[in-house]
């Protein structure tokens, strides 16, 4: 979709084409990540017909480049790995086995170079999967994130790192899970923040005193000042 506007020289928000593909591949973004030094989950990427010759534990499995936590399961058994397996690749041609971390979830908005607050994720019930993601009321949100202060600025420094090293634009929010050993880590990084009455972005961006009519402006002033930029530069 970038792309399509970039040709009709339309502005358009968000992060353009490089780092938006770059955030949808995880396998992609997470060697982008390692090399910049950013801590991510270890793991496996799996093909279809490759073996899935994994150690036993505990694992997340996603599909590699889908969002919304679609295809995402949470497996502890070898049985269940090979059916988490299987059912990711119904939404993908590749898929990341990762090792489940243990720890608080949190969200860390970026907006512009402005980071927000750490947003703490405590589902009511379960993990947070699809259905408490978009469920309303199924998932507390509590912002400011209850870290420590050492560990909350360690959050923000690494959201706006992963928003920069990815080559990010406008608004994003990097997802992490503080773990117990290895402090947080980041897991994934989302180039296009919901909007919707659950989503992170608009909440934690209220905690910062930006109502949501003035978000949705900074992201739209955004848009058309990169757009203008592009313009001067490309007229020389």
């Amino acid at each position: 979709m970038q792309g399509l506007c970039e040709l009709l020289h339309l502005p358009y928000t968000g992060s353009g084409i490089l780092a938006s593909a770059m955030a949808m591949d995880k396998a992609k973004a997470k060697r982008a990540l390692v090399a910049a030094g950013l801590p991510v989950p270890n793991g496996y990427q799996l093909h279809p017909g490759e073996p899935v010759e994994i150690p036993v534990g505990e694992y997340v499995v996603k599909p590699n480049a889908n969002g919304s936590t679609v295809g995402v399961s949470f497996v502890s058994d070898p049985d269940g790995l090979r059916e988490a397996v299987d059912r990711a690749f119904y939404y993908d041609d590749a898929v990341l086995v990762e090792e489940r971390l243990r720890g608080m979830e949190v969200s860390v908005p970026v907006l512009g170079d402005q980071v927000l607050p750490t947003i703490e994720i405590v589902p009511a019930a379960g993990d947070y999967d699809f259905s408490n993601k978009y469920t309303p009321g199924a998932t507390a949100e509590i912002i400011p994130a209850r870290l420590p202060a050492d560990v909350y600025a360690e959050t923000q420094r690494l959201a706006l790192a992963a928003h920069r090293t990815l080559g990010c634009a406008g608004a994003t929010r990097t997802d992490m899970i503080i773990d117990e050993k290895r402090g947080p880590v980041i897991l994934e990084i989302n180039t296009l923040p919901g909007l919707t009455g659950t989503s992170l972005l608009p909440n934690s961006a209220a905690a910062a005193g930006i109502n949501f009519a003035d978000l949705c402006e900074r992201i739209v002033r955004d848009a058309l000042d990169r757009a203008r930029l592009d313009r001067a530069e490309a007229s020389g």
